[in-house]
């Protein structure tokens, strides 16, 4: 047998269901409320990695610190510090991720840019399409959260965080050097 208090409480709940339910539709005829989050930042540029047929790596002083191209007969090519037959996969990687460079967010940025060492920068990635058009970008510390590094694109007004992977990515062609190995002729030594 139930008691009566239980069934007080049981007329108690259902009184508070019903009026959920009620409440919950005399609000859907309103519009829902707007996130608060900030849209997704659109990829610094985006480019077919195939257009791409130079890429360009310089210090933040202006010093080139790399330079390849893509030969249309030869494929890749180092320029710069040393010329000859560049590693395709490492340059394909690099520029793969340099077609479409992807925000993982976008800071207003503040008048002295030091503390994110993005005056001068400690790096500059360029990419030159076969049209001749130009895409750059400055890099600059890592961010504290240590997956992201700051960069700055001319023309954006902010400061965007960048994947650390992906900026890795481009920066490792600097060390060791995206250079085919010449084979050694058999019987000769080769050079230490």
């Amino acid at each position: 047998m139930i008691r009566r208090s239980t069934w007080f409480a049981l007329g108690i709940l259902a009184v508070a269901v019903m009026a959920a339910v009620i409440g919950s539709r005399s609000n859907g005829d309103q519009p829902a409320a707007q996130s608060e989050r900030p849209p997704t930042p659109l990829p610094l540029w985006t480019i077919e990695s195939d257009a791409v047929t130079q890429l360009v790596i310089e210090s933040g002083k202006g010093e080139v610190l790399l330079a390849a191209g893509r030969d249309p007969a030869a494929g890749w090519m180092l320029h710069q510090p040393l010329a000859g037959p560049a590693d395709a996969g490492r340059l394909e990687r690099a520029v793969s991720w340099l077609a479409s460079p992807p925000v993982r967010v976008e800071v207003e940025a503040p008048g002295d840019l030091t503390p994110f060492e993005l005056d001068p920068p400690r790096y500059r990635v360029r990419v030159i399409t076969g049209q001749g058009a130009e895409q750059a970008f400055a890099i600059g510390r890592a961010a504290p959260t240590g997956d992201m590094v700051y960069a700055r694109m001319p023309g954006r007004t902010g400061i965007v965080l960048l994947s650390v992977l992906g900026v890795e990515e481009v920066l490792d062609l600097l060390e060791p050097l995206p250079l085919v190995p010449t084979a050694t002729p058999r019987g000769a030594t080769p050079e230490p």
